[in-house]
């Protein structure tokens, strides 16, 4: 099986079992820093063993902590990363990372459990996997010709065969989009960092639900050129043989890209946004999102991480 071909599955599992859905949205992984230190020591997740505690080669640009421990969950692939013994003074006393099972994500329970200790925590970086069905269609190709991540462009220099990514590590936000082979899903990660959050008021994990309005449709969304208006339009402007030839070139551009799209009638066409459409996968994510955030959402009676 190549890189980009996904083991299609049935949507439907058997008689009176509901239909799979055509978008599931996962915590992926987490990362939060924990300010002041903690009066019994560093953080003990419940439900997790120890596997490793050693000593960090520094990478980068500066040296940050200089140990970490490392665990591993007793019911699933959930792992989590402890740093501390920072080596400069703006760091928090330690930086806890999380990253949930490839079938799951980081569950509540999960979160409740790992951050027990620690209920003074700042988020620094939320990234959610949405993983489309094989049924939905949606591919690399897809995605080219029909994604939005709000300002977040291709790099070119980070595509490899099956895999895409938008925007960088010192933006707002990070998207990679590939393959989930472990899963036979289509898997669109996005990962967001402090600056993103700040700007949103996400500093706890009560705040996460809060992300749900701030990434849709900014910052993920699916687009479909309406052709069919569109050619009207230019046929009215610049007769039948001129339109044709724009139309001709403009869908050549859409299976390179949307925005590539986009550029070349601009030059043509004024606002071209008002020939776009909704494709029916927005609704798809946007159901999951409202799914996900209430299994994630935390009420006020909840005792471990309601300050």
């Amino acid at each position: 099986m190549s890189a980009t071909q996904l083991p299609l599955t049935p949507m439907v599992t058997s008689p009176g079992v509901q239909m799979e859905e055509a978008c599931q949205v996962r915590l992926d992984r987490l990362i939060v820093g924990v300010p002041e230190a903690l009066a019994e020591g560093l953080p003990e997740p419940r439900g997790f063993k120890r596997i490793a505690d050693y000593r960090i080669r520094p990478q980068g640009k500066f040296a940050t902590y200089a140990r970490v421990q490392k665990f591993k969950s007793k019911r699933n692939a959930c792992q989590v990363s402890i740093q501390y013994k920072p080596r400069a003074p703006w760091l928090p006393w330690c930086r806890i990372t999380m990253i949930g099972d490839d079938r799951t994500g980081l569950t509540l329970e999960e979160l409740k459990s790992i951050l027990a200790d620690c209920p003074d925590h700042r988020i620094s970086l939320v990234e959610l996997a949405f993983d489309f069905h094989p049924d939905t269609l949606v591919d690399e190709s897809f995605v080219l010709s029909n994604c939005r991540f709000g300002k977040a462009r291709l790099n070119k220099k980070r595509r490899a065969t099956g895999y895409l990514r938008y925007g960088g590590r010192g933006s707002p936000k990070l998207v990679r989009c590939y393959p989930k082979l472990e899963i036979g899903r289509y898997r669109v990660e996005l990962e967001t960092h402090s600056v993103f959050l700040r700007k949103r008021k996400i500093n706890t994990i009560v705040d996460l639900p809060k992300i749900v309005d701030a990434l849709y449709p900014d910052h993920i969304s699916f687009r479909a050129m309406k052709w069919k208006k569109l050619e009207a339009y230019l046929r009215r402007r610049y007769g039948k043989v001129r339109a044709a030839e724009l139309i001709d070139q403009a869908r050549e551009c859409a299976d390179v890209s949307l925005r590539r799209a986009t550029r070349f009638l601009s030059k043509s066409v004024y606002n071209v946004h008002r020939f776009w459409g909704s494709e029916a996968t927005n609704r798809d994510v946007r159901n999951a999102l409202k799914r996900w955030a209430s299994d994630i959402a935390v009420t006020d009676s909840d005792p471990v991480l309601v300050q």
